[in-house]
């Protein structure tokens, strides 16, 4: 389970443990589309054997190119390749 906060990050409970995903320090020109963005990723992770761990960092990053974009659910392939060292996961 994934619930998104905004400006706050998010929590996820992945495996009976709940994770903090702390929210990123970028411009927003929409947030329409970005969390079928941070679903996307965790579908890639799936789709390529990897962990949901590995899908949280490329869903997060996803989310975050797509709000510094105006259209809905369009993004930057090099504002999504920056984020992705950026994802910051704290268990709780």
């Amino acid at each position: 389970m994934v619930l998104t906060l905004g400006n706050e990050g998010s929590l996820v409970c992945l495996r009976g443990q709940l994770l903090r995903v702390e929210a990123l320090q970028v411009g927003v020109a929409s947030s329409a589309g970005a969390g079928d963005g941070v679903l996307a990723g965790l579908a890639l992770a799936i789709a390529q054997h990897e962990t949901m761990e590995k899908g949280l960092v490329y869903g997060f990053a996803l989310g975050g190119a797509i709000v510094q974009t105006l259209p809905t659910a369009d993004f930057r392939l090099e504002d999504y390749n920056q984020l992705l060292d950026k994802i910051e996961i704290i268990p709780l």
